[in-house]
This record gives C-alpha cells, sequence and structure tokens, in this order.
C-alpha cells in the first residue's frame, strides 16, 4: 500500500501524482500535492539561509571555546540554531526519505529539535 509523501496516509488508489525534479511522488489530494510544492520551493529557496544561521553560530561557538570567554556566547548560540530550526525545517534529507517520513513528519520534527535546542540554551543562558 502506497502512502502519500506529505501528509503519510495511506492511499488506496493513487489518484495524484507530485513531480520533483525528475521523479514523481505519491499524494493523497491536491491540497498534499499544492503543499508539496510549496515545501520544495521554500526548501530551495531558504535552505542557504537554514544553512547560514548554523554556519555562523557554530564559528563563533568556536572562536568563544578558543578564546575561552565563558559560555553565555555558547549558549546564545544554541538558542539562534533553535530558532532557525523552527523557522526554516528544511534538513539535508532526500524526497526518498519521505517514504518512511512524511514531509509534514519530518517539519514536525525539526521544529520540536528547534523549540529543545531553543529551551534549553536559554534554560543554560540563564542559570549558568
Amino acid at each position: 500500500m502506497d502512502t502519500c509523501v506529505y501528509c503519510g496516509k495511506s492511499i488506496k488508489q493513487v489518484d495524484c501524482k507530485v513531480k520533483v525534479s525528475k521523479k514523481k511522488y505519491i499524494v493523497c489530494s491536491d491540497v498534499c500535492c499544492e503543499n508539496t510544492l510549496k515545501y520544495v520551493e521554500r526548501d530551495k529557496k531558504y535552505k542557504k539561509v537554514m544553512y547560514l544561521g548554523i554556519f555562523i553560530p557554530a564559528v563563533l561557538i568556536l572562536f568563544n571555546l578558543l578564546l575561552e570567554q565563558g559560555m553565555k556566547l555558547v549558549y546564545l548560540m544554541q538558542v539562534v540554531v533553535g530558532i532557525i530550526f523552527i523557522l526554516f525545517p528544511y534538513p539535508n534529507v532526500s524526497f526518498q526519505t519521505f517514504s518512511s517520513v512524511s514531509v509534514r513528519g519530518v517539519i514536525r520534527i525539526c521544529r520540536i529539535l528547534g523549540i529543545i535546542f531553543t529551551i534549553l540554551g536559554l534554560y543554560l543562558f540563564i542559570t549558568v
């Protein structure tokens, strides 16, 4: 039985497919088709922003640790990375991955990780 690439629902009869790059993927409805296309468009548009939003804090953390300036900046950069994951849930996964975890599931996982990073970073920034 096939599953929708966007929402993960089981599909009995394949009526809709969405073309991404050169492959076609099964979706359960026109809404999921539209949402998948929006996700792909946003992924292309914001992936570099997401990578920069992770790379710059990582470099700042490295310099901070090399200069032995304490941990406050590290925790603050952890908050920044968490916010980046919440705002830009576009991990480096292929569409073959979406056969086991739907696009919506991947977005949810990214945002949950972002929330955890943000809360933990704020907690550590305030208490340490």
